[in-house]
């Protein structure tokens, strides 16, 4: 069908599952679970965007197409999990470890002198600056499947000119959102906390957060095209 919605579709659902989920789960007149109810809301969006799909796929008769080779009656038996759980973890793990990068930076954030001032400023710029990926962090996906569509049609030699344009546009998008940040940084630290000291931190430090951004996207679109590339 060569139709995108039903992707989009899937992400606006897992996004509103997870804001819902993680509102009644985080909140204290809701199950109050603190970071642990964060981490189940994303639990919740990632179940509801797989369910989504494979009920699409069902829904539309695709079987046969989304899973070549494979007989379709037996796309949800054990062994064709697991050759999918095999293919996953890689991708997988890479994301887990984008994440876990952050959550070892607050370790040692926690380990400075003053550290209770430290993490609140570290919170913010980390919580800013990950809004601020979001511009450049589409072209990953776009990344998979344009290159994935130059590979399955056999147009190689056009590789290298995608491949070029991706990352172009992605430094460029994060080039712009890096900026952005940095002359709004006295702002969002007011929209944060109204602690002096902290804003100040946010303001002095900001520029730390804004050169991760462009760094964050080159990396993410070379996923996007490893993923694309098969």
């Amino acid at each position: 069908m060569g139709s995108t919605k039903p992707g989009m579709y899937a992400c606006f659902l897992g996004g509103a599952s997870q804001v819902l989920f993680a509102t009644m789960a985080v909140s204290p007149w809701g199950l109050n679970w603190g970071y642990a109810g964060e981490a189940a809301a994303r639990v919740v969006g990632g179940w509801v965007q797989l369910l989504f799909l494979i009920g699409f796929v069902h829904q539309q008769r695709l079987s046969g197409l989304v899973w070549t080779g494979t007989d379709a009656t037996t796309v949800l038996s054990f062994s064709a999990l697991s050759l999918f759980v095999k293919t996953a973890f890689g991708c997988a793990l890479l994301w887990w470890l984008e994440w876990w990068a952050f959550e070892g930076i607050y370790l040692m954030v926690g380990n400075l002198s003053n550290s209770e001032h430290q993490l609140a400023v570290h919170a913010v710029m980390f919580n800013s600056s990950v809004i601020f990926m979001v511009a450049a962090k589409g072209v990953t996906s776009a990344a998979a499947s344009i290159v994935g569509r130059a590979v399955g049609i056999g147009r190689n030699h056009q590789l290298n000119k995608i491949v070029w344009s991706l990352l172009t546009l992605s430094l460029g998008l994060a080039s712009c959102s890096a900026v952005l940040l940095w002359l709004l940084r006295v702002q969002v630290g007011e929209l944060f906390t109204a602690d002096i000291a902290v804003q100040h931190g946010i303001k002095t430090d900001m520029w730390a957060a804004c050169l991760v951004i462009p760094c964050h996207a080159v990396l993410m679109s070379l996923y996007g095209i490893c993923v694309g590339g098969g």
